[in-house]
């Protein structure tokens, strides 16, 4: 990514409530997009950084996908080493009862706020997912359930499909990036951050070209909140759907392949 797109990824909505709050999703979309990007020249570093994600699994749920739909058994083993390695130096930094205090406690509180209705100013306000969507809108934990794994699937093919063809390596990413969103039912507004980079590589390849789509894409981690707060529906997916779109419509042309002339 060049400087200018690096710098707008930096200070968008989603990476600004990354620093007030001092989450990790900035860092894991730096993981995100770096093995991403260098998956096809340089497999084992994008490896190394899908395995480093593993420290917010949710966010990477789609890159494994990408490794499969390419066939990238490189970058697989490498992911696959670098989370084992980590859950190893986990356990022999800190013992294996802390998985069993992850597991005793962490997984209740992450499942009561996941099926939690949506209330004013609680955290399901900053919430991205189609399930809490859906529970906004009056359904059930089995309804929302169903609804979220159907956009989990849509989300796994679209990815699937995307990497399966010559189609740019930017939208390879942005596509991922946002689709990724859509896999899990556990995301907030500061997850956005590698959707927004990619959001900003596609408008800086189109000569920095701003319809009204990207403005409104863009600046939509900072809106959540407070249209959530306000009418007390969770409107994300849509706005993810629109970026979705966007990118698949703002893709860079790949060039041309050469062609070699054999003299007769």
């Amino acid at each position: 990514m060049s400087w200018p797109v690096i710098g707008a990824a930096m200070l968008c909505p989603a990476a600004l409530w990354n620093y007030e709050c001092g989450q990790l999703s900035l860092f894991a979309a730096c993981l995100l997009a770096g093995g991403l990007l260098r998956m096809r020249d340089a497999p084992w570093r994008a490896g190394l950084l899908f395995g480093a994600l593993i420290i917010k699994p949710q966010l990477g749920l789609l890159a494994g996908v990408a490794l499969l739909a390419t066939g990238n058994r490189r970058a697989l083993a490498a992911s696959t080493g670098t989370a084992l390695g980590l859950s190893v130096l986990v356990t022999a930094l800190l013992g294996p009862q802390v998985w069993h205090a992850y597991i005793l406690y962490g997984t209740p509180v992450a499942r009561q706020i996941l099926y939690a209705s949506l209330a004013p100013h609680s955290y399901e306000t900053f919430g991205i997912s189609v399930f809490w969507m859906l529970r906004s809108l009056g359904a059930g934990l089995a309804l929302a359930g169903a609804g979220q794994s159907a956009a989990t699937l849509i989300a796994i093919a679209l990815t699937w499909r995307i990497w399966r063809t010559d189609s740019a390596l930017l939208t390879k990413f942005a596509i991922t990036a946002w689709a990724s969103l859509l896999a899990t039912p556990y995301g907030y507004t500061n997850d956005m951050v590698a959707a927004s980079a990619a959001l900003a590589a596609l408008v800086a390849a189109r000569g920095w070209r701003l319809g009204l789509a990207a403005p409104l894409i863009w600046l939509w981690p900072a809106l959540s909140p407070i249209i959530a707060n306000a009418v007390y529906l969770e409107l994300t997916p849509l706005i993810t759907v629109l970026a979705l779109t966007w990118c698949w419509r703002a893709s860079p042309r790949q060039p041309a392949p050469e062609r070699l002339v054999i003299p007769a």
